[in-house]
């Protein structure tokens, strides 16, 4: 995952987005399903926290898929570095 900046970046930075743009932005919004004395942020954490890390783990799982498919793994002579590295 370190090698692909771009998925770091996105990892990292959708969170945050979220949480600042949204949460900022709704923050003062009169909401009827959230709780009295819960605030917007409060409310919206746990849920981009579960979405970050279903997206993250999808993401991970089709990057092994496509390497397997396509890549790295469909070499016969790959498969003994992978064991060394």
């Amino acid at each position: 995952m370190w090698r692909t900046k771009s998925r770091v970046v996105g990892a990292l930075g959708m969170p945050v987005f979220f949480l600042a743009f949204l949460g900022l932005g709704f923050g003062h919004a009169s909401i009827p399903e959230i709780p009295a004395g819960i605030n917007y942020v409060e409310f919206l954490t746990p849920g981009i926290i579960v979405m970050t890390m279903l997206f993250s783990s999808m993401f991970a799982g089709i990057s092994v898929l496509w390497d397997k498919e396509f890549g790295f793994r469909k070499n016969k002579k790959n498969k003994s570095k992978i064991i060394l590295v």
